[in-house]
């Protein structure tokens, strides 16, 4: 009784061995012709509608610029530039549906990528790919080229990201930025980038693994924030490029910075004075007179609106450096906003200096710090 057992047992079981693909590897989904690649972009891409008030020199009217969906709850990726002087945004989704409440779910300044919601539910969205395989040669598809059709030629590193650098020349004239990248199963593997400087005749994208880690992201703001905030950011980044100071001007020392809501501040400079000792009493290092140095410090804070913008930048302070070794008198030479200035000053302020000496005794000493404000 036992044997027949096993052997009707063995039998059942058997033809399991023998199914189609049980024990084979995890193939990659099926390759899509174009025209299937097309039509499920077009599902997923939503129109975006920028209203300009004019401000900041810009021209006062309307324009239209495209994202797409990731997230069926009304989730958008797009390229930040194209919204950026955007007093006021409306998006179109692909059925006809328009949404004038729009918020910001999170950004990134550097890379150029602002991620949006609408509140909509069981959307059409595009699936992502991994970034990290991209090879070259690898054929790539999106109504940002001409033909659709192009191919990865390289990779560029930029200022701390890298693009995807693409064979083929970006439609003249329409908004290219911000619409998905996708490769032969569909799926997005970039966000097609605004020009770079230098090559604006070449195609860029932003690897969509840089995407990934702002879905679902806890900053969710109102519109109307994010223009206040990013309208700060750039006035800070004009000011930070602004012409350099005339000659005579004291020169700052580099610091150092780092970690994610914090950064260091480093380096005490030549504190700027039109003579060694000042009216008031206060010297500067040369001539027998030793700067003052770094003894203790306190980590300066990112203020919330830096830390939602992702902006990074230095600010530069002067101050004197008393007999005691406390900073006193301290200014803002070069300003980032947003915050940042101020918490620069109430970090420093409780810095703890050895002070400067002059025949081997303390004086007031003037110096200059910088402080980084760096996120990693």
């Amino acid at each position: 009784m036992k044997s027949t057992e096993r052997f009707v047992a063995l039998a059942l079981t058997a033809p399991l061995l023998f199914m189609p693909g049980l024990c084979a590897d995890k193939k990659s989904p099926k390759a899509l012709n174009p025209a299937e690649i097309s039509k499920r972009a077009a599902a997923a891409t939503v129109g975006i509608q920028c209203v300009s008030d004019g401000k900041a020199g810009t021209k006062a009217g309307t324009l239209d610029t495209s994202g797409f969906l990731v997230s069926d709850n009304g989730e958008i990726v797009t390229s930040l530039r194209s919204i950026v002087l955007c007093s006021q945004i409306a998006v179109r989704l692909p059925g006809g549906d328009v949404y004038d409440s729009v918020s910001v779910l999170d950004m990134d300044l550097r890379r150029d990528l602002v991620i949006l919601r609408v509140k909509a539910a069981s959307l059409p969205t595009l699936p992502l790919g991994d970034s990290n395989t991209l090879e070259i040669g690898q054929t790539l598809y999106s109504a940002s080229f001409p033909s659709q059709k192009a191919s990865v030629s390289g990779f560029r590193q930029m200022d701390g990201y890298k693009l995807v650098q693409i064979s083929a020349t970006p439609n003249s004239g329409e908004p290219v930025a911000g619409r998905p990248v996708m490769d032969e199963q569909g799926r997005v593997v970039a966000v097609a980038a605004t020009p770079v400087a230098g090559a604006q005749n070449q195609a860029f994208a932003l690897p969509v693994n840089y995407v990934k880690g702002y879905l679902d992201s806890k900053n969710e703001m109102a519109f109307s924030n994010f223009v206040m905030i990013v309208s700060a950011a750039m006035a800070a980044i004009n000011a930070a490029k602004a012409p350099a100071a005339a000659p005579g001007a004291p020169s700052v020392p580099p610091g150092v910075g780092g970690g994610i809501g914090s950064g260091t501040g480093g380096g005490v400079g030549v504190g700027r004075s039109p003579a060694n000792q000042s009216p008031v009493g206060v010297y500067r290092p040369g001539n027998g007179v030793t700067a003052p140095t770094i003894l203790r410090k306190r980590e300066p804070q990112y203020s919330e609106e830096a830390r939602t913008a992702k902006f990074e930048g230095t600010v530069v302070l002067t101050l004197v450096v008393d007999e005691n070794g406390k900073p006193t008198n301290i200014r803002v030479t070069k300003t980032l906003g947003l915050g940042l200035d101020q918490k620069a000053i109430e970090a420093v302020s409780q810095w703890i200096f050895e002070p400067g000496k002059k025949d081997g005794k303390p004086v007031p000493v003037m110096a200059n710090v910088e402080v980084n404000f760096k996120l990693l």
